[in-house]
């Protein structure tokens, strides 16, 4: 891959280079607050109506010198806002993911170490996604009373009830090796302390994006949106179903404080 070009940003939660032709987001704090949340949807925002670039990377690896760090978990902070502005951070983030969804660009994530509920919402919309062997997937929402965004839905979807209830109820993580089995994740890569890792995941990320940028966007898009969107619950009842029960649960907090 060429050498990233830094692009400008108006947060440092957010790094946003360009490489490629690609659109290329870091994520530089272990955890997702409104500010981040924010960034994210304007860079999202941007990459719908820019030409220039004809995809996106999403990277959520350890930040700083953390031993554990929880990369891309959702801060107690958005919770502790309160029901309305709480509400509206949750249904930014969801608006974000929904949009790489239905773009006509393709979209890929790049996961090294543990990471909560963003990295496995990212996960889960994304066309190509990449773990490391430390990769895990660790949902921690419930312990603080909200709802670990849709990924209650389209977790269900992809793994099944039953171990979705073992990850969202129980606290259950799932490891890189669980996720590459449910199709969670495309491939393992090797770690960032690996000889050889940084090449590997280069190269899975150049052929993923090469192919998928070769398809014809309306193609793209429209297969998307019926894999997305398939399923007993469609994704508007889904939806406004969590916006309501979420709201239910800030609420509740709201009142308890």
């Amino acid at each position: 891959m060429s050498s990233p070009t830094a692009l400008a940003s108006d947060t440092p939660a957010l790094d946003l280079r360009e490489a490629d032709g690609a659109l290329h987001v870091h994520f530089n704090r272990t955890q997702a607050d409104a500010a981040m949340i924010d960034a994210l949807y304007d860079a999202i925002a941007d990459l719908e109506e820019t030409v220039r670039f004809k995809a996106a990377v999403f990277h959520i690896r350890p930040v700083g010198d953390d031993v554990e760090p929880i990369s891309g978990q959702l801060s107690p902070s958005i919770a502790a806002l309160g029901a309305s502005d709480g509400l509206r951070a949750f249904s930014r983030l969801e608006k974000s993911l929904s949009s790489l969804e239905r773009m006509n660009k393709p979209a890929a994530v790049v996961l090294d170490g543990p990471t909560g509920t963003l990295g496995l919402e990212l996960a889960l919309v994304s066309d190509l996604r990449l773990a490391t062997p430390t990769t895990s997937f660790e949902l921690q929402e419930m312990q603080r009373g909200v709802l670990p965004g849709m990924a209650v839905f389209r977790l269900a979807r992809y793994v099944g009830l039953g171990t979705a209830k073992q990850t969202i109820l129980l606290g259950h993580p799932i490891s890189a090796d669980m996720a590459l089995r449910y199709g969670v994740v495309d491939k393992i890569v090797g770690g960032t302390s690996q000889k050889g890792a940084v090449d590997d995941a280069d190269e899975s990320l150049r052929n993923g994006l090469k192919y998928l940028t070769s398809l014809p966007p309306t193609a793209l898009t429209l297969a998307r949106q019926m894999l997305h969107e398939g399923g007993t619950m469609d994704y508007r009842k889904a939806y406004e179903a969590y916006k309501a029960a979420q709201f239910h649960a800030l609420h509740q907090l709201e009142e308890a404080g």
